[in-house]
């Protein structure tokens, strides 16, 4: 995925694939020629169509529910075939029955299986409806109906109740953000791309592609102010400390390669009151250290609903619901969540071609695991639970020379009932780029974590770790897409808008 993300920068092989046709996509979205409710276009409206080319008439919620059963079956099938010696793969009409019956469990279920393969499985879900040309919330219901069957029938174990949560909200984010991804690579008018696009497109949101392909079939969006950046450099790892003063390695000295990618739509850029719809404006960073203690983090927010304001004419925001799905496994470290809360995002022009952005955000966690514990319920070695989280970023841009950011994000949970104990988890961070020439730039940043647990059976715990981040990056806008300095005016950027 990492790769499919860093090639949005780099994909410019001449050899073109033929997409479909505005007229294509007009006619194939639905039997009425209609956006639907929440999707967004780019489709010119007033171009002359081609009436002598053939209808292709699809009914846009017929094929997101039957690829949604055939995602069903395939990870039925795949389950039974590699782990069938394994209980839990026998399904029967007798297991789905107890299923519907009996009581919903937390389940025991590993941390990448309950943070990650869950989110990924309700993404493909989710990219079915999208892809057919659903509303976000459209496609959000395709994915908790297609959560609710697994539960009940893709296991022969009790259906799980944090599983349909982390699925259904965690696989929305998650596909709303590789959907837009995969959108950019594939291009947003029908246009020619290169065949090298349409490669790293594919493992983003397969289900999309397959549609594409097949079908002629794809949501409609705008061209995008995305801006991205990649990364490659080395990363010096500190060492854990608990209380007792022992230490252990955390990512190794000078041993571990870091790549990385950041993605940012839609921060706040235009004058004027606009409405924003679902993922108008989402944050994306990615993170991979490897080989000797690989570390993977996926940081996601994106806004649900919400306003763009200009309280003055140098400073523009956007205030509204923001949704996020974080995943970190940094070892005894770790922390996954999904949440909802209230969020602003502010772009000042300071003047002087220095400008300031930030964004904060406060928001309950529906569903969350942390931490590395002694396993207390079944085979669970993390706390799971519910909380709450905050995050607070700035990054400080001067026109021309690079920029400096810091922030900080916050998760704390307590463990379900019956499962006493809590979870602290801090991220911390300070950085600065330097620019080269163009876009590329030289970048040092220094990270730090905490925990701060307690368990009834281990007493108080603490931990704490540090690295250190030398790289290489390339940006695509050297300024980050803030507002122009110059006057104190605003530079206008496009953003997805309903048509």
């Amino acid at each position: 995925m990492l790769f499919a993300l860093i090639l949005i920068a780099v994909a410019t092989s001449p050899v073109s694939f033929d997409a479909p046709t505005a007229a294509d996509i007009a006619v194939s979205l639905s039997s009425s020629s209609q956006v639907p409710p929440g999707a967004v276009s780019s489709v010119n409206t007033d171009a002359p169509v081609d009436t002598s080319a053939p209808r292709k008439t699809v009914a846009s919620y017929l094929i997101p529910s039957v690829e949604v059963l055939a995602i069903y079956g395939g990870f039925v099938a795949f389950n039974r075939l590699a782990f069938h010696d394994e209980e839990w793969t026998h399904v029967t009409p007798g297991s789905i029955r107890d299923n519907l019956d009996g009581p919903w469990v937390i389940d025991d279920d590993n941390f990448e299986i309950n943070q990650l393969g869950h989110p990924y499985q309700g993404s493909l879900y989710f990219s079915a409806a999208r892809s057919s040309g659903l509303s976000f919330w459209e496609s959000f219901l395709y994915v908790a109906a297609g959560s609710l069957l697994w539960e009940v029938g893709g296991e022969a174990e009790p259906p799980s109740l944090n599983d349909q949560i982390t699925t259904s909200f965690a696989g929305a984010l998650f596909g709303e953000a590789l959907f837009r991804v995969w959108n950019d690579l594939i291009g947003h008018g029908g246009e020619k791309n290169s065949i090298l696009r349409h490669i790293a497109a594919a493992p983003l949101s397969p289900v999309a592609s397959f549609n594409y392909y097949v079908f002629k079939q794809r949501a409609r969006l705008a061209e995008s102010n995305l801006f991205y950046r990649t990364w490659i450099g080395s990363s010096y790892g500190g060492s854990i400390r608990d209380q007792t003063g022992e230490r252990t390695e955390l990512l190794g000295f000078g041993q571990q390669l870091s790549l990385g990618v950041s993605l940012t739509q839609g921060f706040p850029g235009t004058s004027g009151d606009l409405d924003y719809g679902p993922f108008d404006y989402y944050d994306l960073r990615f993170e991979l250290s490897l080989p000797r203690t690989p570390y993977i983090g996926f940081f996601l927010r994106g806004l649900l609903f919400g306003k763009a304001f200009q309280p003055k004419p140098w400073a523009h925001g956007l205030i509204g619901v923001f949704g996020s799905y974080d995943y970190s496994t940094l070892p005894l470290l770790r922390v996954s969540t999904s949440a909802v809360g209230p969020g602003l995002a502010m772009d000042v022009d300071m003047g002087a071609g220095v400008t300031l952005q930030g964004t904060v955000l406060a928001a309950p966690i529906f569903f969350g695991g942390a931490g590395a514990i002694t396993a207390t319920s079944g085979e669970r070695d993390f706390r799971a639970g519910g909380g709450a989280q905050g995050l607070l970023e700035l990054r400080l841009l001067l026109r021309d020379s690079g920029s400096i950011n810091a922030g900080a994000r916050n998760y704390f949970i307590r463990g379900f009932t019956g499962e006493p104990g809590t979870e602290l988890i801090s991220y911390g961070w300070v950085g600065s780029e330097l620019r080269i020439v163009g876009g590329h730039v030289l970048g040092v940043e220094v990270q730090w974590s905490t925990r701060a647990a307690s368990d009834p059976n281990l007493g108080s715990l603490s931990h704490g770790g540090s690295l250190f981040r030398l790289y290489y990056g390339f940006v695509s806008d050297a300024f980050s897409g803030a507002a122009s300095s110059h006057g104190g005016g605003l530079r206008q950027v496009s953003r997805p808008r309903l048509e």
